[in-house]
């Protein structure tokens, strides 16, 4: 009699998590940094619309003007800086 093998379902929340950087470039740098006790930033997008999020590259900003009231706004990759490769949006 032949055992069933089942494969593990996924739930809904990772069904809709998704990588936009499938390059792999970030994972290789991170490899070199971690020697140095350093990591890329990466961030987490949420798209309302269509109930899908993802990690995506974040490039770091800060403000100007100290004296402006507000937070620096958020900066995303739209390519990999380390090879030029275009990310899903």
């Amino acid at each position: 009699m032949k055992k069933k093998t089942t494969t593990p379902k996924k739930s809904a929340r990772a069904k809709r998590r998704r990588s936009v950087m499938d390059c792999g470039c970030v994972k290789k740098i991170d490899k070199g940094l971690a020697s140095h006790n350093t990591a890329i930033e990466v961030g987490f997008t949420m798209n309302f619309t269509t109930g899908t999020q993802g990690d995506c590259l974040l490039i770091q900003t800060r403000k100007v003007d100290p004296k402006k009231r507000g937070r620096p706004r958020p900066l995303f990759a739209c390519y990999c800086p380390f090879c030029g490769t275009k990310y899903d949006t």
